[in-house]
């Protein structure tokens, strides 16, 4: 079978994209890697203006210096006079569990970090552990669990056991502890070590507010002291719940399974919660899911939107993030939140930014960390020397010049999600994903399949089935709703060639007796169809065969050049080998997220959404940047 289209791409939720020219390709372990469009984010120490931040998120604040974590396993401070960030403990990509001074001692999943006034405390999720930052003899000591040592057991430091420590909050005396998967608050004596349960029971997770261990929680979020009272961020039933520490009496503020907490002013309804920061008897909750700041009266209950808005699900991608007043700002994904002489300080992990709101004029401002580009990168098609983008962040399509490297909007209109046909001024998009080229005209899934005439200038409607996208010829081949559909380019007409649609399975077979499950993947070698959906899955285009030619598990993305299949698999990208099941992981580590240009293994990813083939190159997204892999 003849294949017309000069490129092949392929993008996750996927789609791919190949090449129809012979390639020097494959690229081996000495490939090098590097970003062309977008900026990594990177922990970099300095001044405001030069700065980088790295997915931060737990903080709070002492003595006008802010402490925050990032990467799971590093330290920094801001100094929130003069600006300046450094990194006081941990190492980048060095997780582990020793003690000893800031610069020796290594951490591994910081959850949480909490003050007394004089030192800092410290939850790692991974490491089961409490840990404690003496700050002025600039030591790290374990005070409580073992490393790596689930349990649920009360008792000394050393002896007690948690299951994911969340959460903290420190009332001078005590910590409480958020212990996630036991289900309960822990309080462990700052002055004798020893660790006991406040309320709710090990291993028995649900909603009832009692005393001590009658009470139930589900995964515990963030917690906050005030006085004689724990208040709890109860995520799993969305609820806020009040400890009487004294009597270790439970109750409900506001929420539950069954009693939704309702915006005073919009009447929206609150859809997750994180953690919390107390001010003036008002609860201020982050709301990761929609870029929410809200505010709970601890009098009365009642719930109000501070800043932020829920623009999430309107168009099912993420609003890019912007600072401004109340509701006019945009947030990424919410996480940590500490309150600090009329501020609040927020970290943004989606954007490795923290954001500021002033309390008495609820202006958001970011403090440190920059956004070079507002849209993460999602499919990729190229024509000629430009590089066309679907974004998960607004309803356009985005054209990037890999000569000159400049980005600009091409077709559609970010602020208006919508399925429009005409020019590519007057068109517009609804959350578009797939993509695909053959060397003249992008096709593009966005619930509809979409046709972009480059020459014409101009979008029409081919079909309307969405999903991960090949093309041969002629012929569009969508995996779509448990079924692979071939699509006339030029009449539009839609045939279902293999499974059958809402019916899901792993079956072998010809035409409608063979069963897919979701799809993930697709691309093609110019003869055969190939298609991850649980195992790889191997379709003939001319007689309609299905046939499982691999087992493995675990892919996510695949792109087809040369023979051979690369694939994505947590973080990496490698060669897959259809007879022996191997994977040669060419560039990244398997297992392991960063954010890192490099030659080969060295280089680190985040997430791969998009892969594809083109010039004897591969082009890799990873959240909102593009990598080129030579």
């Amino acid at each position: 079978m003849k294949i017309i289209q000069k490129y092949f791409v392929m993008s996750i939720f996927i789609f791919v994209v190949i090449s129809s020219s012979v390639f020097s390709l494959p690229i081996d372990q000495n490939c090098s890697v590097k970003t062309i469009f977008g900026e990594l984010p990177a922990i970099i120490d300095g001044e405001p203006e030069k700065a980088r931040l790295l997915r931060p998120w737990a903080l709070c604040v002492l003595d006008n210096i802010l402490y925050f974590s990032e990467e799971d396993c590093v330290i920094r401070t801001i100094d929130l006079e003069k600006g300046i960030v450094k990194t006081i403990a941990g190492l980048k990509n060095k997780a582990g569990s020793s003690d000893g001074s800031l610069v020796d001692a290594r951490f591994n999943g910081i959850t949480a970090i909490v003050t007394d006034g004089k030192n800092l405390y410290v939850s790692e999720r991974f490491n089961q552990t409490i840990r404690k930052i003496d700050l002025k003899k600039g030591l790290v000591s374990t005070i409580a669990g073992k490393t790596k040592e689930k349990g649920n057991l009360d008792g000394p430091g050393n002896l007690a056991r948690f299951n994911q420590p969340f959460s903290l909050a420190c009332d001078v005396k005590n910590l409480y502890i958020g212990d996630g998967f036991n289900y309960s608050i822990r309080m462990l004596s700052l002055e004798t070590g020893m660790v006991s349960t406040l309320a709710g029971k090990a291993k028995s997770n649900g909603y009832q507010d009692g005393k001590g261990e009658n009470a139930r929680f589900g995964i515990i979020g963030g917690l906050v002291c005030e006085g004689k009272d724990l208040y709890v961020i109860d995520g799993d039933n969305k609820a806020v719940r009040r400890i009487d520490i004294s009597s270790r009496t439970v109750t409900t503020l506001a929420g539950g399974p069954s009693v939704e907490i309702k915006d005073i002013n919009s009447g929206s309804t609150l859809q997750s919660m994180n953690t919390c920061a107390l001010v003036e008897k008002k609860l201020y909750i982050t709301e990761p899911d929609t870029g929410i700041i809200g505010a709970i009266d601890i009098d009365t209950g009642r719930y109000s939107i501070l800043a932020g808005a829920d623009e999430s699900r309107k168009n099912g991608s993420r609003v890019p993030s912007r600072d401004g007043t109340g509701v006019d700002a945009r947030f990424g994904y919410v996480v940590g939140i500490v309150a600090y002489k009329g501020q609040l300080y927020i970290t943004d992990a989606f954007d490795s930014t923290i954001r500021t709101i002033t309390l008495n004029d609820l202006v958001v401002k970011t403090l440190v960390g920059k956004t070079t580009n507002n849209f993460i990168v999602h499919s990729m098609a190229v024509i000629d020397s430009y590089l066309y983008f679907t974004t998960h962040t607004d309803a356009s399509i985005k054209r990037f010049n890999l000569l000159t490297q400049v980005v600009e909007n091409y077709a559609g209109n970010s602020e208006d999600p919508q399925r429009v046909d005409g020019s590519l001024f007057e068109s517009r998009f609804w959350i578009p994903q797939f993509m695909v080229s053959n060397g003249t005209d992008i096709y593009l899934c966005d619930g509809n399949l979409r046709k972009i005439d480059t020459k014409k200038s101009s979008v029409s409607t081919l079909s309307d089935i969405n999903g991960p996208l090949v093309i041969i010829n002629d012929t569009l081949y969508v995996f779509s709703n448990n079924a692979i559909y071939s699509v006339n380019t030029f009449t539009g007409k839609t045939t279902v060639i293999a499974g059958k649609p809402g019916v899901a399975g792993v079956v072998d077979g010809y035409g409608e007796s063979a069963r897919f499950q979701r799809y993930s993947s697709i691309t093609t070698d110019g003869t055969y169809i190939y298609v991850i959906d649980s195992f790889i899955r191997r379709i003939n285009p001319l007689d309609f065969e299905v046939k499982t030619i691999s087992r493995k598990t675990g892919l996510e993305i695949c792109c087809w050049s040369n023979e051979h299949m690369y694939v994505i698999q947590l973080h990496s990208l490698g060669i897959f080998d259809l007879n022996t099941g191997n994977i040669n992981i060419i560039a990244g580590q398997k297992g392991v997220e960063g954010n890192s240009d490099g030659s080969g293994t060295k280089a680190l990813f985040s997430w791969p959404q998009g892969l594809m083939v083109f010039n004897d190159k591969l082009y890799l997204s990873t959240n909102k940047t593009i990598r080129e892999i030579d």
